[in-house]
C-alpha cells in the first residue's frame, strides 16, 4: 500500500493535532482583542476542514507536510491572541532588514507560502497535475492569490471597522508597505517550498528506481 495512500492515523498526526487543540484552547482564554482572535483563529480552521476532509479521504500528508502546516497555524493562533504587533519577542525577528517593527506578522506569511509544499505534494501524488513544472507554478499562482485576498480583506476591514480595531487585525503598524512586504514573505516561502519539494521528490524518485 502506497505511503500516500495509508489511511491507518500515525502517532505523528495524532499528536500534532491534539497539540494544536491543546495550544488553541489555552490562548482561547482572554485573548487581548476578541474579534481578532476569532477572525485569524477562523482563518486556520477554514484551511483546516479541507485537509481534515482530504484526510478522511485516504490522503495521507508526509510527516514534513505536516509539520509546515502545524507551524503555520499556531503562528497563526499566537498573532490571534495577541494581535501580530504585540506578540512577545517579535521585535527581535529581522526580515529584509526591518527594524523598529514587530514582525511577528513576517513570519506568519513567511509560512504561508510554506504551505505551497503540501499543496504540491497532494496536487502531484494525487497526479491531478502531471506535469511537474506546471504543478510548481500552479502552486506559486495559488498561493499568491490566496495572499492577495488576505490583504483584499484587511483593506475592507479597514473601511468597515473602527480604525483602533482594524489596526490590530491588520498589524501595519505605520508601514504604508505593509501588504507588499506581506506578498513578498509569502512569496519568499513559496519558492522555498518548491525548492525542497523538488530535491526531495528527485531524491525518492532516485530511491524508488534503485
Amino acid at each position: 500500500m502506497s505511503y500516500f495512500s495509508n489511511n491507518k492515523y500515525s502517532d505523528f498526526e495524532i499528536n500534532l493535532f491534539t497539540s494544536y487543540l491543546m495550544v488553541c484552547i489555552v490562548l482561547s482564554i482572554n485573548p487581548y482583542h476578541r474579534l481578532t482572535w476569532l477572525v485569524e483563529n477562523l482563518t486556520v480552521w477554514l484551511c483546516l476542514i479541507p485537509l481534515i476532509y482530504i484526510r478522511i479521504k485516504k490522503h495521507r500528508f508526509s510527516n514534513f507536510a505536516l509539520l509546515i502546516i502545524f507551524v503555520a497555524g499556531i503562528l497563526h493562533t499566537i498573532g490571534g491572541y495577541f494581535t501580530f504587533q504585540y506578540v512577545l519577542g517579535g521585535e527581535y525577528i529581522y526580515f529584509l532588514g526591518e527594524k523598529g517593527r514587530n514582525n511577528f506578522d513576517r513570519l506568519g506569511h513567511l509560512f504561508c507560502g510554506l504551505l505551497a509544499y503540501p499543496f504540491l505534494e497532494f496536487i502531484i501524488t494525487k497526479k491531478i497535475i502531471a506535469n511537474r513544472y506546471i504543478a510548481c507554478l500552479f502552486a506559486v499562482l495559488c498561493l499568491m492569490g490566496i495572499a492577495a485576498l488576505y490583504e483584499l480583506i484587511e483593506w475592507l476591514d479597514f473601511i468597515i471597522a473602527e480604525i483602533r480595531f482594524a489596526e490590530l487585525f491588520v498589524a501595519t503598524q505605520g508601514d504604508y508597505w505593509d501588504a507588499q512586504a506581506d506578498m513578498l514573505m509569502c512569496f519568499i516561502g513559496t519558492i522555498i517550498s518548491i525548492f525542497v519539494f523538488w530535491c526531495n521528490f528527485v531524491k525518492i524518485n532516485h530511491r524508488n528506481k534503485l
